[in-house]
């Protein structure tokens, strides 16, 4: 797209004259010059630069070889690349972005690409030799133009490669962290809408430490984030989480870190399993209440804990300990199934339930129909 192409075509016998007309698709303004290098090769060298996405189509006319015979309409038609696909992959991805970030921190101009009109994804340059931020909006441009194609963001079925993922894991946040060395990081996460939500802390997309783009489709449970530096970075790399379900959750994961040379530091594709963690200690009240022969308790641990769970009959004389252990962070329940701690059925009537753990003792009543 910044560069001009010379297209050589090899003709079967010798010929002496060839005109050529260049049409752009998107009604652009494209100069094509004709020349006859041999007498069996012409050429056709188009002046970048480009649109991006666009398609030219080229037509030889009036080829005549040396008896005079005349060929006319030759048409061949040529894609452009996109603008800041740098790999010519046909996307602009996390290495396109690395890419121009380096140009960027080293003034390389080959990496510039504004400033341009148009609209995504046909944008047409016109370099003016200075990278600032309308250079980096040309490219943010081009990326949310991709992300919003179908697929592009889904988690990749992807080999491990160099160091382990790295991360730590809250109630409502998870933090990646990149190994030594790390310039650019993607990471796409596809979840479960009716079970989690999953965000970005607002930031700037362009800043003094580099580049983030990051895109959430709320929808469909999608989220992809790339990011790259000027420098190595090794801070934590943070989304947010919301548990809408007491339940755990699964989420596929694909991640990539890379190096200034886009050399892969650590990749690979992961489930990750989401537990979600109250905040604060509670007891609920049973259900079904009042209750025969079965009744559930539910209670909340926002941490790991020795756990005494007691039913007490109304007299205050224990009738069974439902728990008398460690239990990790989380939502748990018990069942009490009418029976006291010698196995036997218990009679009708209003019962006590309480919990017991360090720093927190709460009692609710029940009621035992038969």
């Amino acid at each position: 797209i910044l560069s001009d192409s010379k297209i050589t075509f090899t003709i079967s016998e010798p010929v002496t004259t060839a005109t050529s007309e260049v049409e752009s698709n998107l009604g652009d303004t494209v100069t094509g010059t004709l020349t006859l290098d041999e007498v069996t090769e012409v050429s056709v060298t188009l002046t970048n630069p480009f649109t991006s996405g666009d398609e030219l189509t080229l037509t030889i006319n009036g080829l005549t070889d040396q008896a005079g015979n005349v060929t006319n309409n030759l048409v061949y038609n040529y894609n452009i690349a996109l603008l800041a696909d740098y790999n010519l992959d046909g996307t602009i991805g996390v290495d396109d972005l690395n890419n121009f970030i380096s140009g960027w921190g080293t003034k390389d101009t080959q990496y510039e690409l504004g400033p341009v009109t148009g609209n995504a994804p046909n944008l047409k340059p016109a370099l003016d030799g200075v990278y600032n931020t309308r250079d980096g909006m040309a490219f943010v441009r081009m990326w949310y133009w991709e992300k919003n194609k179908s697929g592009k963001m889904l988690a990749k079925l992807l080999t491990d490669q160099g160091a382990d993922l790295n991360t730590t894991i809250e109630n409502n946040h998870i933090l990646f962290n990149p190994p030594a060395g790390t310039r650019a990081i993607e990471l796409i996460l596809n979840y479960p809408v009716t079970d989690i939500q999953f965000s970005i802390p607002a930031a700037k997309e362009v800043s003094e430490r580099g580049i983030t783009l990051s895109k959430v489709d709320t929808l469909n449970g999608h989220l992809i984030l790339h990011t790259a530096y000027f420098e190595t970075n090794r801070m934590p790399v943070r989304i947010d989480l919301n548990h809408l379900q007491k339940k755990e959750v699964t989420v596929n994961l694909s991640y990539q870190f890379f190096s200034k040379d886009n050399i892969v530091l650590s990749a690979g594709s992961e489930e990750l399993e989401l537990k979600p963690i109250p905040k604060e200690f509670s007891l609920h009240q049973n259900y079904p209440n009042p209750f025969n022969p079965v009744t559930t308790i539910n209670y909340d641990l926002p941490q790991q804990t020795h756990v005494n769970l007691l039913i007490y009959d109304i007299l205050g004389r224990e009738v069974v300990k439902l728990i008398s252990e460690e239990i990790p962070a989380g939502y748990q329940s018990v069942i009490w199934n009418t029976r006291n701690q010698f196995g036997k059925s218990v009679s009708a009537g209003i019962y006590f339930y309480q919990i017991q753990t360090k720093g927190f003792v709460k009692t609710r009543k029940m009621v035992l129909l038969k």
